[in-house]
């Protein structure tokens, strides 16, 4: 939580900074674009947190104890719920990213984590399901 508010800080006072002269906005820009890169790491490192307890959920669901299947379920799917809000914290800082290339990459990235997480999901459900109505 503190690098989220650190980053946000971070926006807050490169939007500050003065924009009369060229000088000025280049330099405002440039800080824009760092601190809006920042401000990707957090929620970035959320979803990766995210995508990994999800990757753990089938495994669980299925050779777990079946009296906590529903708690996997419930982990898996408030995993999903984090995924998705962060990747939407990702997205809204990706506006601000001048830097093309290093967009496109993070851009790139969010998509494979949503694919990936789209799957993790439906297979811990898919596990869970077996495990309770399967039998």
């Amino acid at each position: 939580m503190d690098r989220d508010a650190q980053a946000y800080d971070a926006v807050v006072t490169a939007r500050r900074l003065p924009k009369t002269t060229e000088a000025e906005r280049e330099a405002r820009s440039a800080a824009l674009d760092r601190a809006n890169l920042f401000a990707i790491e957090a929620p970035m490192a959320i979803a990766d947190a995210c995508a990994a307890l999800m990757g753990m959920a089938s495994d669980l669901a299925s050779r777990g104890n079946v009296n906590a299947v529903s708690d996997v379920g419930t982990a898996a799917l408030l995993a999903y719920a984090g995924l998705r809000g962060a990747v939407l914290s990702v997205r809204v800082n990706l506006k601000g990213v001048k830097d093309e290339a290093r967009g496109a990459k993070i851009r790139d990235r969010v998509r494979r984590l949503e694919m990936d997480a789209e799957k993790l999901r439906e297979e811990a459900l898919t596990a869970i399901y077996l495990r309770t109505n399967g039998r």
